[in-house]
C-alpha cells in the first residue's frame, strides 16, 4: 500500500485562464496532460504496493470530488487506469474526528477541549506556528508533517484505517449522488426562499428533498396525479424503504400548506 499525499489546487483543478500565486502569473499545462502525468506519476509510485491511497484534509467532500469529476470530463479513459491501480481516497479530516472521538491526548489543548479540525488550527497546535494555507503545495507539505512528523505518532494502518477509506468505484458513486443531488436542488431555486418574503420552502426543507431523490418536477408530478394527500405523504414521512425517522421534507404545518397552495395555483 501506499500512500499519497494531494490536492485538487496542487492539480491545477478548477482554475480558468491563468494560475496566479503570490500575483505572480504561473505556467500552466492543458488539463489532459496535466491529468495523465498525474497517473503516470501514481503508476511510478505503486511499485509492488496491493493499492495506492491519496489522502487529503477534507478529500471525502472536496478534493476526491473534484479530481475524479475533472478526469470524467477531460479524461475519463484514464479511470480505467486508476481502478487498474486500485486507487483509494482517505479523509484526513475524518481521522482527526475520530482521534478526538478516543481522546487522543496530543489533540487536548491546556484548557482540557480539544482543538477545532480545520487544517490551519491542527499544524499550529502540533507545531506552535502556522503555514501559508490555501496554498497546494503548501497544504500537502502541511499534511505530511502532521501525519508523519507530529507528536501524534500515527501509524500508516491507522491512517488509512481511521480516514473513512473508500476505493474508486464507491467515491464515483458518492460524487454522481452528490452531482444528482445539486441537480435536484437547482430545480426548487424559483421557488426557495424565507416564507414571510413570499418563497414557499427553504433551502434546508429543499436540500432534504433533494438528498432523498426528488425534484421540483418530482413533486408537481405527484400533485397533479395523487393530488394534496399525495403530495403531503411525501413531504411529512419518511422514506418506507429506510430506517431512518427523518421526513424527507417538512412537518411544519405553515410550510406544507405554503407548498400546497403553491402547487394549486400553477395547477389552475
Amino acid at each position: 500500500m501506499r500512500l499519497v499525499l494531494t490536492s485538487s489546487k496542487y492539480l491545477g483543478l478548477g482554475g480558468k485562464k491563468c494560475l496566479y500565486r503570490r500575483g505572480n502569473i504561473l505556467q500552466t499545462v492543458p488539463f489532459r496532460e496535466r491529468l495523465r502525468s498525474f497517473v503516470d506519476f501514481l503508476e511510478d509510485s505503486k511499485g509492488s504496493c496491493d493499492k495506492i491511497v491519496l489522502t487529503g484534509h477534507n478529500s471525502a467532500s472536496f478534493d476526491a470530488h473534484i479530481l475524479l469529476r475533472t478526469i470524467q470530463e477531460y479524461s475519463p479513459e484514464l479511470l480505467h487506469t486508476m481502478k487498474e491501480l486500485n486507487i483509494h481516497f482517505a479523509d484526513s479530516l475524518i481521522l482527526i474526528r475520530n482521534l478526538i472521538k478516543g481522546k487522543h491526548a496530543g489533540l487536548r489543548q491546556d484548557d482540557g477541549s480539544f482543538i477545532k479540525i480545520n487544517q490551519e488550527a491542527l499544524y499550529k497546535h502540533l507545531f506552535g506556528t502556522d503555514f501559508q494555507g490555501h496554498d497546494a503545495l503548501e497544504d500537502v507539505k502541511a499534511l505530511s508533517k502532521i501525519l508523519f512528523k507530529s507528536s501524534l505518532q500515527l501509524s500508516l494502518s491507522k491512517i488509512v484505517n481511521k480516514s473513512g477509506t473508500t476505493d474508486i468505484n464507491s467515491a464515483i458513486g458518492d460524487m454522481n449522488y452528490l452531482d444528482r443531488s445539486h441537480g435536484l436542488l437547482k430545480s426548487f431555486d424559483e421557488i426557495i426562499g424565507d416564507l414571510s418574503e413570499g418563497g414557499v420552502m427553504k433551502k434546508s426543507t429543499a436540500k432534504k428533498l433533494a438528498d432523498s431523490g426528488l425534484g421540483f418536477h418530482h413533486l408537481k408530478s405527484l400533485f397533479d396525479t395523487q393530488g394534496e394527500q399525495g403530495l403531503l405523504a411525501i413531504l411529512a414521512n419518511p422514506p418506507t424503504n429506510s430506517r431512518r425517522v427523518r421526513v424527507r421534507g417538512t412537518a411544519d404545518p405553515l410550510t406544507l400548506h405554503v407548498i400546497l397552495n403553491h402547487f394549486k395555483k400553477i395547477q389552475s
